[in-house]
């Protein structure tokens, strides 16, 4: 008895759910969301870059609609360095819409920024999650990558670049050794050069070596050591 019971409770409750899901779909709920949660976006340096970003709905109309967005305050992109619309729209008879994003070399970091973008609350409107554009300065000619691995004694690795009149480009610190004392793991680098001669060297201060070091542009290396380089050493290169 107390089986059938139980067997009788069971499809009373699956027939219930299932009548209720019939009665609801998605087309029913008010809802607008981002393509996607991220956004890879490039900015060739010096310059600015557009991108479009898709958004939908669940629902159409025979109307267009449009709805406002802002940015989000933990954003660490420059105000100054993008051009966000405060509203989008997705024409009649669609659930999907894009808008341009366009974002200039202001102020982007060696680790790049964000901008996140949210759709601002409304009544009787479910929106989505905020969507994040990563911003990465893009290099238009030879971006060089310097990766160097610490060893345990990273405040004796001193290294300089320089163009081929002997110029610096750019150095771990004018001061010499000690720019990484304290640090551990290690470091990597991008430079962005045109065309022509350069120079790279690294160097020791105890001349026993340190940690791996790499150059390279794309999958090429100009340099590829595991650390055991002495007292330093100098490569000379042509881009």
């Amino acid at each position: 008895m107390k089986k059938l019971s139980f067997l009788l409770l069971m499809t009373l409750s699956l027939f219930v759910f299932s009548g209720c899901e019939d009665s609801e779909s998605t087309s029913d709920l008010n809802y607008v969301s981002f393509e996607n949660s991220t956004f890879s976006f490039g900015v060739e340096q010096d310059g600015s870059s557009t991108s479009s970003v898709t958004f939908y709905s669940t629902q159409t109309s025979s109307s267009a609609r449009t709805f406002e967005i802002s940015v989000d305050a933990a954003s660490t992109a420059d105000a100054a360095s993008y051009t966000v619309p405060t509203s989008i729209t997705i024409p009649a008879n669609s659930n999907t819409g894009t808008f341009d994003v366009t974002i200039s070399d202001t102020n982007i970091s060696e680790d790049g920024e964000t901008l996140i973008l949210n759709f601002s609350a409304k009544s009787g409107l479910i929106t989505g999650a905020s969507i994040t554009l990563n911003i990465k300065r893009v290099c238009p000619l030879n971006n060089l990558v310097l990766s160097i691995t610490f060893d345990s004694y990273p405040d004796e690795v001193y290294w300089v670049l320089k163009d081929g009149t002997g110029a610096i480009i750019e150095e771990s610190s004018a001061a010499g050794w000690g720019a990484y004392t304290g640090m551990t793991g290690g470091i990597t680098k991008e430079f962005c050069l045109a065309n022509g001669d350069y120079s790279f060297t690294i160097q020791d201060a105890y001349a026993d070596g340190g940690g791996a070091v790499s150059l390279k542009v794309g999958d090429t290396y100009i340099l590829d050591s595991d650390g055991a380089y002495g007292a330093g050493l100098t490569v000379n290169f042509t881009l």
